[in-house]
């Protein structure tokens, strides 16, 4: 391509851009006024000829956005975002749809969805008190109090807002403690379906609290492992796995997972043998001690007459 033509495309591209700027002006007029259908048919003609001109991006997605084409406006929204990354008008466009979806999943119940939306409309901007009070109050209505109590810390307002999502946060740990007491007392006598829905009751309501994730896990592995049934077995071991993960010094969620093994499959000595000994490691002289070593060298014994048995 010779200098000629080139300087001609650029001579074009710019007179282009002058008149989308003039054009524009015209069709915030229409967008002011409501003409919807008029503005995204302009919109999309200065688009056409000029693809990265960000303000016509981020008018179109208003626009769409006013006539309730969401995700429409959100493709608009993205490109202006990336065309233009320092542009505020386009940050804070995505940032408010992402905000503003947020606020409408919290409604409908869908809290894992208002979460994420949320989040990315507070990493956007995190000095948006909107958006950091919408994301504390989806995380407290999703059980997770300490991540919301951080959030509110660093809300600079409204404080009435604020304060009635502190409350929140005291309810939901007073149901969750409740909850607890009662899981805790069925817990102890056996009683795992009971302590199953007791301990539901008490995660939803917080997630942080180490004691209640232990004891959810271990009700719901013995709730589980009691029932029998393959599938269940293993769904109860992976619950014990969980358990031990929140409590790595706890013999009794590695104890019960050397018993899950061993209903699932008693010819799996790898792992029967390795969770036994890491329970008794953990609980020599306690409460499981004298079941771990009765196990333990039962199981031992019953290695030793298969291996002799194949030759091993």
């Amino acid at each position: 391509m010779n200098n000629s033509i080139k300087i001609s495309l650029s001579l074009i591209s710019l007179l282009f851009l002058s008149c989308a700027s003039g054009v524009l002006k015209e069709v915030n007029l229409l967008y002011d006024s409501g003409e919807y259908k008029a503005a995204v048919k302009s919109l999309n003609t200065i688009i056409e000829n000029t693809p990265e001109n960000a303000d016509a991006h981020l008018l179109l997605g208003k626009t769409l956005q006013a006539q309730g084409k969401s995700s429409s406006a959100f493709e608009e929204f993205k490109i202006a975002n990336k065309l233009a990354p320092n542009n505020k008008d386009a940050a804070s466009a995505l940032q408010r749809y992402f905000a503003d979806d947020g606020k409408q999943k919290l409604a409908a119940g869908k809290i894992e969805e208002a979460i994420s939306l949320y989040d990315r409309a507070h990493k956007l901007d995190e000095s948006d008190s909107e958006s950091s009070l919408g994301l504390a109050n989806a995380l407290i209505k999703f059980g997770q109090l300490s991540k919301a109590e951080g959030l509110l810390d660093k809300v600079s307002g409204p404080k009435e807002e604020v304060n009635k999502s502190r409350t929140q946060i005291e309810k939901r740990k007073k149901i969750a403690s409740t909850a607890f007491t009662k899981g805790k007392k069925a817990y102890d006598k056996g009683q795992y379906s009971s302590a199953k829905k007791h301990m539901d009751k008490a995660i939803m309501n917080n997630r942080d609290d180490n004691d209640i994730k232990y004891y959810s896990y271990m009700s719901n592995g013995l709730f589980l492992y009691k029932k029998g049934s393959r599938w269940q077995i293993w769904d109860a071991i992976v619950e014990f796995g969980k358990a031990a993960a929140v409590n790595p010094l706890s013999a009794e969620a590695n104890y019960y997972q050397a018993l899950g093994y061993l209903k699932k499959d008693d010819k799996d000595f790898d792992n029967i043998l390795s969770f036994y000994e890491k329970a008794l490691e953990l609980d020599v002289d306690g409460k499981f001690s004298s079941q771990i070593k009765k196990g333990l060298k039962k199981q031992r014994q019953r290695k030793k007459v298969l291996d002799e048995f194949w030759g091993k």
